[in-house]
This record gives C-alpha cells, structure tokens and sequence, in this order.
C-alpha cells in the first residue's frame, strides 16, 4: 500500500541511514561536552588546591557548579557511550556487516552498565536540583515512581 500523504517523522524513524547520522553526532557532541565539564572540574579542583596551599580553607566540591558539571558530565559521557554504540551497529548494518556476536555480548553488558549509571546520575541530579528541605523525599519518591512504572510497565499492561 502506497500512502498518499508525506509524513516526515516516517522518514526519520525508518531510515537507518539517518538514525546513524543522529547516533553519530550525539557520540561526539555529548563525548565534548562532558570532556569539557570534566576539564573544567579538574581545573576547579586544581585551583582550589592552590588556593588551600596559600592558606583558605574551602573544598572544591562546595563551589557553585561543581556538583551540578560532575552529573552532567557523567550523563552527557553515559550518552555519548550509548550513542557511539548505536551508531557503530547502525554502521556496520547499513554497510551490509553482520555484527559478530561477541561484539553484540560486549554491546549488550556495556549498554546495561551504562543505563544503571546512568539511572544513579539521573537520581544524583534530582537530588542536587531540588530544593533542599525535598532532597531526600524527591529522589526517593522518583525512584519509587520509577519502580512502579516499571512493575506496572510489566505486570498490569
């Protein structure tokens, strides 16, 4: 059946060749910028290592930013990982490769790892992007709200 209407997100979400180049660009846009953030934390960090030999006493942790570059920076990292991976098995399927199944195990553990640190960062910022009478009220009831999601997800639909 040939449809007579142009739908422009049929394009996208089918086109391999276009996932590939969306996957290709987050592995390196999100691979930057968390190279950045962690770069601007280690010169913080440096800094503020200095200044402690000089005689002031502040830890670099409690710097404004700091803790919110550091989730970002492991999110953005976590991204820009799972993006590379797509991006390399969208590749190799476009170019007619089969993908070898050791590539598909390593691929598979490493996209699991990846999604549970990066579930942890996720609660790491809902913790640091709340106000702090909620800190711990927030991140545990999102937690929660993800469980039942996830056993509501499974069991009940």
């Amino acid at each position: 059946m040939t449809l007579l209407e142009f739908h422009a997100m049929t394009l996208i979400t089918t086109d391999l060749h276009v996932r590939e180049i969306i996957n290709g660009a987050l592995f390196v846009l999100c691979g930057v910028l968390s190279f950045i953030l962690a770069f601007f934390m280690a010169k913080t960090w440096h800094d503020c290592r200095l200044a402690n030999l000089c005689g002031e006493h502040e830890d670099w942790r409690s710097i404004p930013g700091i803790q919110s570059a550091c989730v970002v920076s492991w999110i953005l990292g976590i991204i820009s990982l799972r993006s590379g991976l797509a991006w390399l098995s969208l590749k190799k399927m476009n170019d007619g490769i089969n993908l070898n199944p050791a590539f598909e195990q390593w691929a598979s553990w490493t996209l699991i790892g990846s999604a549970i640190i990066l579930a942890i960062a996720t609660l790491r910022g809902t913790y640091i992007w709340t106000p702090p009478k909620w800190h711990n009220r927030a991140w545990t009831l999102s937690l929660g709200a993800t469980i039942l999601f996830l056993l509501a997800s499974e069991y009940l639909l």
